[in-house]
């Protein structure tokens, strides 16, 4: 079980850096996009579309890795007055809770994408692109975010197993 946490983990390691690379990519398109425009005045015409699709991707991509790092909004105001026993209990419950919703989505954006892919359903924006190829990546964020919540609930309860 040891491997299979640590390849899980390298996995949303590369999925981090991937999140870095394409930030930068956005980066040095928009860069590229304001000298192209300031000083050659020619804008590249796919960039707001392809920065929109690198931005959507960056999220999902990143999401579960964002998780297990707990680098996350958190209510810690609220949190932060509980023991540390009632903060685990409360962080297992919402992390099993979490991971119900990330299943039902990512159950749900499956049969979404393989419904597009089979009709090849194309967005008609300035770059016409199989819809598939940009939502697959919900599904994906979401089956990692679903691992991610679920060995959040379960470090929570040997936690707590441990701690009482």
């Amino acid at each position: 079980m040891k491997w299979l946490n640590a390849v899980f983990t390298q996995m949303l390691n590369f999925l981090g850096a991937c999140g870095v690379v394409l930030i930068f990519t956005a980066m040095v398109i928009v860069i590229i996009n304001v000298v192209m425009r300031y000083f050659f005045q020619s804008a590249l015409w796919w960039v707001h579309e392809v920065i929109a699709y690198i931005l959507g991707y960056m999220t999902f991509l990143c999401a579960a890795w964002v998780l297990q790092k707990e680098r996350h909004v958190k209510m810690d105001l609220v949190l932060s007055r509980f023991s540390q026993r009632a903060q685990d209990q409360i962080t297992m419950v919402t992390s099993i809770l979490c991971l119900l919703v990330c299943l039902l989505i990512t159950w749900q954006s499956v049969f979404v994408v393989w419904d597009y892919y089979q009709i090849d359903y194309r967005y008609e924006g300035s770059l016409v692109i199989p819809v598939y190829l940009l939502e697959m990546v919900v599904p994906i964020g979401f089956a990692m975010l679903s691992i991610q919540f679920m060995k959040r609930a379960n470090g929570c309860l040997r936690k707590l197993r441990t701690s009482s």
